[in-house]
């Protein structure tokens, strides 16, 4: 397999549930939660209920009684005083005050603070944003039994960003929540264990190409039986299966229940956030157009989407685009509308010749040189098939299979964006945050990749990361980049994953657990 499409694959997904972790330690401490002995363990002082009373004076005035025995040097008063400031339960919101009463109780190892602290450093949430000292914290927890610290240990051990990279640590953490009963890590068993399984396989680089479809079309994922059920259901539930963030990459962040309507309507929305470079909207429309859901079947447009999806970091729209590139008769499909003029066939033609699938091109009398290829890009790009313009752009910037040239790429560019492709004026715009625009300029750069990421676009996203990471025109926050990056790897941009590793290194310490194998 071509090595454009070995793509190593790291828990991106699972590393959402870590934000939600503060949900569970944060407002449900004092309750009782049966899977963590956190919360088993922890009790509110009796003298001290939190949730006893909405009367407003009366939290304030045992806010007051918390803060008193707080400044005395209660670990449990410090602890509840810092989820009150969190909360703002008896007192104003405050972030910074509830890192600072946290962090008290967490010095004096008080497990419950431990964990919420380490949450606190792991998000930059009112105190400075450091992994770290996070893992620091997940670690001491995780050592007493705490099981989502566990998990975060765990998870920690195969991101390869605070500690090196070692998936059987990683497995053993899990194991350990798994059999405690925690089940987020029991879910994620099976990824650890076909990893290990991949490590031991000689074609283990190849076998890692694992990231699921982003909507399941069906409830195993398969797509053998779907001319038995019926096309527009189908696309329904997995739409309203689909959690908030995937909708909203989809462009259907406002489909939120039963109701929502599956038509004409929905696919504009989805092709409008393909338009912007969401991966997933383009991935989910060439699997429409290959299996004729909805939309009439046509495998050469499909094809089209999955190689704008795998320039947007898809993983799994290149193996799509792959596993179609290995039928001669496609090939030779497309190679017959191409020479006929078709504009689609010949984007795809040239991007299958980008993919590396020369066995293919030259069983299907179908192989061309980089010369011919770039021709027809050119040729599409003259009948404004715009995926073709961008196409030619990413060629003349990298420079890989024509002479690179950065003038000829910003044109190509500022004509798809001319002929109102929102992906081109997003590319554009990321290329020009990088040199240090002027204040009035930045302004309009912000605008158009703030709404270009409320629309789906990963491009936009991971640019919003360097904007934080680099104080371009807004206050310069880790916190709020890692946040971003963290999203847009999640996603599957390996831009995303690099701006991470970067800013991890930028303040690792010089603790032997830290240092890097790589």
């Amino acid at each position: 397999m071509s090595s454009m499409v070995r793509h190593e694959w790291r828990p991106r997904t699972i590393l959402r549930i870590l934000p939600l972790m503060v949900v569970l330690s944060v407002v449900g401490l004092g309750q009782n939660q049966p899977e963590s002995p956190v919360f088993k363990r922890y009790k509110a002082p009796d003298e001290i209920p939190l949730l006893k009373y909405n009367d407003p004076t009366y939290q304030i005035w045992q806010a007051f009684l918390t803060a008193r025995k707080a400044n005395a040097g209660d670990p449990l008063a410090q602890h509840e005083l810092g989820i009150r400031y969190l909360s703002g339960l008896g007192v104003e919101r405050d972030t910074v005050k509830a890192a600072y009463w946290i962090e008290k109780a967490a010095e004096q190892n008080l497990l419950p603070a431990k964990f919420n602290y380490a949450i606190l450093k792991y998000q930059g949430w009112g105190t400075p944003w450091d992994p770290f000292e996070a893992y620091r914290n997940f670690l001491y927890c995780a050592e007493r039994n705490v099981l989502e610290a566990q998990f975060a240990v765990a998870l920690a051990h195969v991101e390869n960003l605070v500690v090196p990279e070692d998936w059987q640590k990683g497995y053993e953490w899990l194991k350990k929540a798994s059999d405690a009963g925690f089940k987020p890590a029991t879910n994620a068993m099976p990824m650890f264990e076909q990893r290990l399984a991949a490590q031991k396989s000689p074609r283990a680089p190849d076998s890692l190409v694992t990231q699921p479809l982003v909507i399941s079309l069906q409830a195993d994922g398969g797509m053998d039986t779907l001319a038995s059920v019926q096309e527009k259901s189908l696309l329904k539930n997995a739409i309203l299966q689909a959690d908030p963030e995937l909708r909203k990459s989809l462009g259907l962040s406002r489909m939120i229940d039963s109701t929502a309507a599956i038509d004409s309507v929905t696919l504009t929305s989805i092709r409008r956030s393909a338009n912007v470079g969401s991966p997933e909207a383009l991935t989910l429309l060439g699997r429409l157009y290959q299996e004729g859901i909805i939309v009439g079947q046509d495998n050469i447009l499909a094809a089209a989407y999955y190689l704008r999806g795998f320039r947007m970091d898809s993983q799994r729209a290149g193996k799509l685009l792959w596993e179609m590139g290995q039928s001669q008769d496609f090939i030779s499909r497309v190679k017959m509308s191409a020479e006929a003029g078709d504009s689609v066939a010949q984007f795809v033609w040239a991007g299958l010749f980008t993919m590396g699938m020369d066995a293919s091109l030259l069983g299907a009398k179908a192989y061309i040189t980089k010369q011919q290829a770039a021709h027809l890009l050119r040729k599409a790009a003259d009948r404004r098939f715009v995926p073709a313009m961008i196409e030619l752009a990413l060629w003349y910037y990298g420079g890989r299979w024509i002479a690179a040239d950065a003038q000829q790429a910003t044109a190509y560019l500022q004509e798809a964006a001319a002929a109102g492709s929102r992906e081109a004026e997003i590319r554009l715009a990321t290329l020009e945050v990088r040199e240090e625009p002027g204040r009035q300029q930045m302004d309009t750069l912000l605008v158009i990749l703030s709404r270009g990421k409320e629309d789906g676009s990963l491009l936009a996203e991971v640019a919003l990361g360097f904007v934080f990471e680099t104080g371009l025109g807004v206050p310069k926050s880790f916190s709020s980049a890692g946040r971003i990056y963290r999203s847009a790897w999640g996603r599957g941009s390996q831009d995303a994953y690099r701006a991470l590793r970067r800013m991890h290194d930028e303040i690792r310490p010089s603790d032997g657990q830290f240092a890097m194998h790589d």
